[in-house]
C-alpha cells in the first residue's frame, strides 16, 4: 500500500476498530504504526481555550462584542463534548451567524450561540443522517440506547431486556460508533453526532436565513 501511493507515511484516522488494524495480531498493517490517541479536553480548559480565542476573533474581526466571548465560550464548551476539533469549528462559524445580526442591533436580542451550532449542524446534515441510519440498521435497539446515551441516560434503562441493550451496545462498539470507557461507561464516539440526537426530530434541523434562531433548550446560556 505504500509502495502503491509512493509515500513514507499512511495515516489512518479513527476510533478503536481502526486501532486494531495495527494493533491486533492478524490484523493487516500489524506492527506498521503507532497509534496516536487524541482525547477529549476537560470542560474548563476547553472553555478557557474557547474564550481566549473568541476574544481574539471580536478583537480582529468587530463582529461581536468581547463580552459576548464569555457566554459563547460556556455554550460552545457544553456543546462540544471535550472535542477540540468541534469547537474550533464553532469558532470558525460564529462569524458567519454574525454578519447576519442587524446593525444596530443589541447583542442580547440576537445571540450568537444556538444559532451558530444549528449551521454546524445543518452543514453536517448529510453525513449525520447517514450515520443515524447506519445505528437504526445495527440493532433493533441500536437507536434508542445511542439516543440515551446523547442524553446521558442509562443504555439498559430504555429497553425491557438487558441482552437487547447489550447486543445494541456491541454492534455499535464494533461498527466504531461508541467507545466504553472503565466498566459500563459507554459514550458516543462523535460529540457532533450526539449533539445531533439531542434534537427532538433529529435530521430535520434547519437554519433560518432570514434571521438568528433562538437558543435551543440545550444551549447553556445566552
Amino acid at each position: 500500500l505504500q509502495q502503491s501511493i509512493g509515500g513514507d507515511y499512511v495515516l489512518f484516522a479513527g476510533g478503536e476498530r481502526t486501532a486494531e488494524l495495527i494493533a491486533a495480531k492478524d490484523a493487516a498493517f500489524f506492527g506498521w504504526g503507532t497509534e496516536v490517541p487524541i482525547e477529549r479536553l476537560p470542560y474548563d480548559r476547553l472553555r478557557r481555550h474557547l474564550e481566549a480565542a473568541l476574544r481574539e476573533s471580536a478583537e480582529r474581526l468587530g463582529l461581536w462584542e468581547p463580552f459576548e466571548a464569555h457566554a459563547l465560550a460556556l455554550n460552545f464548551a457544553g456543546a462540544c463534548s471535550g472535542s477540540a476539533f468541534f469547537a474550533q469549528q464553532l469558532v470558525e462559524l460564529v462569524s458567519v451567524i454574525a454578519l447576519e445580526r442587524p446593525k444596530p442591533h443589541r447583542a442580547q436580542e440576537f445571540p450568537l450561540a444556538g444559532p451558530t451550532i444549528a449551521l454546524l449542524l445543518n452543514l453536517n446534515a448529510g453525513r449525520l443522517q447517514a450515520q443515524t441510519r447506519l445505528v437504526k440498521g445495527l440493532a433493533p435497539h441500536a437507536m434508542r440506547i445511542a439516543t440515551a446515551l446523547a442524553n446521558d441516560e442509562r443504555p439498559y434503562s430504555v429497553v425491557h431486556h438487558p441482552s437487547d441493550a447489550s447486543r445494541a451496545l456491541r454492534a455499535m462498539l464494533d461498527s466504531g460508533v461508541v467507545t466504553q470507557e472503565g466498566s459500563g461507561l459507554w459514550t458516543l464516539c462523535d460529540p457532533i453526532f450526539a449533539l445531533w440526537l439531542k434534537q427532538p426530530q433529529a435530521g430535520r434541523l434547519r437554519i433560518d436565513r432570514r434571521g438568528p434562531e433562538p437558543i435551543p433548550r440545550w444551549a447553556l446560556t445566552t
